[in-house]
């Protein structure tokens, strides 16, 4: 057997895209991973499946009310991130949640 050595890259992520719907009330996020080439831009991978997290209801109502820092309605792609972070705690749990619910054992009810 022959070793080689083989550099890997430290895998990114990035925002790749986002939309906002004012009528719907939502934010649409894109997160892919990717390299940063000298430069420091960021490149996706070409073959991935990007991360969808979508920010509704009051994660939207936050995102776009005023702050010191900017004013209502607008937001910018950093302030995104905190609400990736929000969304994949959020499936952590349920996911948490869902596998404690599937370790209880069932209990046989009898007739009496």
């Amino acid at each position: 057997m022959r070793i080689k050595p083989v550099n890997i890259a430290v895998p990114y992520e990035d925002i790749v895209s986002y939309e906002c719907n004012y009528p719907g009330k939502f934010v649409k996020v894109l997160v892919g991973t990717g390299t940063l080439n000298e430069s420091g831009e960021f490149t996706p991978d070409s073959n991935q499946n990007y991360e969808p997290i979508i920010i509704d209801f009051l994660d939207y109502e936050e995102l776009m009310a005023e702050t010191e820092n900017k004013p209502a309605n607008v937001f910018r792609k950093e302030d995104l991130w905190t609400y990736v972070d929000k969304d994949r705690l959020r499936k952590t749990e349920e996911y948490s949640k869902a596998m404690a619910l599937e370790n209880i054992p069932i209990l046989k009810v009898e007739k009496l």
